[in-house]
């Protein structure tokens, strides 16, 4: 009796063969991503929302340094802190009068804790770092209250956000993979709120001149 020889169907074979390239493609399409953020992002975000920004940074800040010190299984003492911190809770207080001070002097002087030279001048310098870089913001926030369009100088108050962003990034990246992608690109929502935001710059500026005399 012959063998009867039953082949597979050529369309099933060619579905196979797209569905396990398409699943190597994928593989070799996921990558890590850093938890750094380029610094330029947080000037930009912050100028162009008026400094709305600086509130959700603190909060990314305190979230994602409580996150990293809970998957440690033995942090440093200046990360083994943040194990216990409310993130949003303490973003609330940024906005505080008083407390705003206390709260972010603390958060810049254990960012420069986290330095990951532990022979820097920033470590050892950590306390005068936090209360510079807390007082600077207050200063230059106080430029909002200035006449005419000097009161955008209130904006420098990113600068200190922005170094402190530096510093953390140093510490992302003695912590993270050499391959560990850096997001340099903004996500759709935050592209909307930067028009927005430059436009309406546009407009103070432009309304400044018109009655400028």
């Amino acid at each position: 009796m012959a063998i009867l020889d039953f082949k597979r169907p050529k369309i099933l074979e060619m579905i196979e063969s797209a569905a396990v390239n398409r699943e190597e493609t994928a593989n070799a399409g996921e990558h890590t991503y850093s938890l750094a953020q380029p610094v330029w992002h947080v000037l930009v975000m912050s100028v162009f929302t008026f400094a709305a920004y600086l509130p959700y940074w603190f909060y990314k800040t305190w979230r994602d340094l409580r996150s990293q010190a809970r998957q440690d299984s033995s942090p440093p003492e200046a990360l083994a802190k943040f194990a216990s911190c409310r993130p949003f809770l303490r973003a609330l207080t940024v906005v505080i009068p008083v407390f705003n001070l206390l709260a972010i002097a603390s958060l810049f002087r254990d960012i420069a804790l986290l330095y990951p030279d532990q022979d820097s001048p920033i470590r050892s310098g950590s306390m005068q770092i936090g209360l510079v870089f807390a007082l600077l913001m207050t200063a230059f926030w106080f430029l909002g209250r200035a006449d005419g369009p000097c009161f955008l100088l209130f904006n420098l108050v990113a600068v200190p956000v922005a170094a402190a962003q530096y510093l953390l990034n140093r510490f992302w990246r003695s912590r993270e993979s050499a391959d560990a992608l850096v997001r340099h690109a903004f996500s759709p929502l935050e592209i909307i709120v930067i028009i927005i935001g430059a436009l309406y710059l546009g407009l103070v500026v432009t309304g400044f001149s018109v009655i400028s005399p």
